[in-house]
């Protein structure tokens, strides 16, 4: 179809190609840093328009419509901003717990979606995401800009010219744990409940909110 939107990471940083016609009214789920930085960059495109911005923590909620640039509408529950028919974009920046149903809900709503890496938890939840974003009649893009670095490239191409040999095992691995302390406490208001959505309940606990990938 026409005006289709499509949307393209590369190494040079996220770009979006649509119709001219078409004005792409976008909302932000998750309006952290990450958040914050994804909305910049989709504001670059002269017709894109911030229509609604979702957090469950208040600091994150005011800076996110502020980076907006006004006109958004605050939202306090991703799925009331997803009930907007007018939005028909969504960025999901979450921490990834909750990738797994939002983005199912997202394409039930109809809406195409940028969905932050990593995509999901388990496999069982990834391949239920690949198979509702075929089943839909939207767009899914996963942030995975490190599959674009000149390291991985230069390896695609060491393996399809055949200067590795039969390849009968890959070990990959991620280091990334800190243990240092955080000492950093809520400024501001947050719906705990909600932030832990389909996670095991706990107690409210900054270092999980602001230390959750460790």
């Amino acid at each position: 179809m026409l005006d289709r939107r499509i949307f393209l990471m590369g190494s040079s940083g996220l770009t979006l190609a649509q119709t001219p016609s078409k004005k792409i009214l976008l909302g932000l789920i998750g309006s952290g840093g990450e958040g914050r930085g994804l909305l910049q960059r989709f504001k670059r495109e002269p017709d894109v328009q911030v229509g609604g911005v979702c957090d469950v923590y208040e600091p994150n909620l005011e800076a996110g419509l502020s980076a907006a640039g006004g006109g958004a509408t605050a939202y306090r529950n991703y799925k009331a901003l997803l009930d907007n028919k007018d939005i028909g974009t969504v960025i999901i920046a979450t921490p990834e717990h909750w990738h797994h149903r939002m983005l199912l809900d997202a394409l039930v709503a109809g809406q195409d979606v940028y969905i932050e890496k990593p995509l999901c938890h388990t496999l069982d939840e990834g391949l239920e995401m690949v198979r509702a974003a075929k089943g839909s009649r939207s767009i899914v893009q996963v942030g995975m800009q490190r599959r674009s670095s000149s390291l991985f490239l230069e390896g695609r191409e060491l393996r399809r010219a055949g200067k590795l040999g039969v390849v009968r095992m890959v070990r990959t691995f991620w280091l990334n744990n800190d243990l240092q302390p955080v000492n950093r406490q809520f400024q501001g208001p947050i719906d705990w409940v909600q932030w832990q959505g389909p996670a095991p309940l706990t107690a409210k606990d900054p270092r999980l909110f602001f230390d959750w990938r460790n």
